[in-house]
């Protein structure tokens, strides 16, 4: 089976001044086409370095990231990225903010603005689309900046901390939403978060790491991935089993720091 990204043996050593520093050794990681996988570890080990070695933005020291049997540095694939802040310039309107990729890319096709039409339309924002982002919610904004990336209709979408700069209140709500929008637009995702609950709430696969320089640690496939949302699932009876497994491995980790 042809898997949609792979990491295989992947090394990265930072280079400074002082020397070298080792981050990430003999990271092999597979994702398949729709799948949501989370990347748990702790503070420091490199998660954020996976995504941006996936999206391109550094190059691996050795090993090899292909997306669609292609190096991530070719056309074989678009990559879309969701930060911890929303990104949305205050200045534009919340329909300039989504069409912001579009113009970035000179694609004036109707059939792409039907289709950024359509998405805020299904997910509750066109009556907002005149309004500018602070006049919004933090959790709207976020699903601002998510129908953004999708409107460019990448292959896989990078997740990095995107609900860490909201309040405890409106954070669920968000993570339902997001999470509800990545699974109805079919999106493979990749979620780095330091929340193991939001990981084995929201993901079909969690992948723990140890610390620098990263390794693979253990990887659980968590099986009710597809029964509703995340704040369902929290209730699930095997929730609070997975999460004290992954809680368990980090910790493991954390004692020999």
């Amino acid at each position: 089976m042809s898997h949609l990204l792979k990491l295989e043996k992947v090394m990265l050593n930072y280079h400074t001044k002082t020397g070298e520093t080792l981050a990430l050794k003999d990271i092999s990681i597979c994702i398949d086409k729709e799948e949501f996988v989370a990347i748990v570890g702790p503070s420091g080990c490199g998660k954020t370095t996976i995504l941006s070695l996936i999206s391109g933005i550094l190059k691996p020291s050795s090993g090899k990231i292909l997306l669609n049997d292609e190096p991530v540095n070719t056309k074989s694939g678009k990559i879309g990225y969701m930060f911890q802040h929303d990104q949305l310039f205050p200045w534009r309107t919340i329909w300039q903010n989504v069409k912001l990729g579009l113009e970035i890319q000179h694609d004036k096709s109707d059939s792409s603005k039907e289709y950024m039409y359509n998405l805020l339309e299904k997910y509750g924002l066109i009556d907002f689309k005149n309004k500018y982002p602070h006049e919004l919610s933090g959790g709207m904004r976020q699903r601002v900046a998510l129908i953004r990336t999708l409107v460019l209709q990448p292959n896989i979408l990078l997740l990095d901390e995107p609900f860490s700069a909201l309040d405890y209140q409106t954070r669920q709500t968000v993570v339902d939403d997001v999470s509800s929008i990545i699974r109805a637009e079919k999106k493979t995702s990749v979620l780095v978060t330091h929340d193991i609950g939001e990981a084995v709430s929201m993901a079909d696969r969690v992948i723990v790491l140890t610390k620098r320089p990263a390794t693979v640690k253990a990887e659980f496939v968590i099986p009710f991935s597809k029964e509703g949302t995340p704040s369902k699932k929290k209730i699930n009876p095997q929730f609070n089993l997975f999460k004290d497994k992954v809680w368990k491995e980090l910790n493991e980790d954390e004692k020999t720091a």
